[in-house]
């Protein structure tokens, strides 16, 4: 559960050849979780649905994860439903969707 746990598991993935969904709701992740996720998201090319749903990601995770999808062309699913994300934080996020349009989706933004 949380940080420590989402940072432990964003280390592992690093090197994912095979996992291609990751469901992580009501985990208590916060800003520092979506950051690993993130990081670790620049290098993995498996992952297709990421769904952080229910935890407490802000703005600050929020463009975090944006500028992960800049470089990102694998995750095509990204759920962010009932974070603390607020209009700056889903503008960073929408921004880079209409970029990647139609190969991805972020929803709860």
């Amino acid at each position: 559960h949380g940080d420590h746990g989402a940072q432990a598991l964003a280390e592992m993935l690093r090197h994912n050849h095979t996992l291609e969904a990751l469901v992580l709701q009501k985990n208590n992740i916060t800003d520092r979780g979506a950051e690993a996720f993130a990081e670790m998201l620049k290098s993995n090319h498996t992952l297709t649905v990421l769904d952080l749903m229910v935890n407490n990601i802000t703005d600050h995770g929020a463009q975090a994860i944006a500028e992960m999808l800049k470089e990102n062309h694998t995750l095509t699913t990204l759920y962010l439903n009932e974070n603390n994300i607020s209009d700056r934080g889903a503008k960073a996020l929408r921004d880079v969707a209409k970029e990647r349009r139609p190969h991805i989706s972020i929803r709860g933004i």
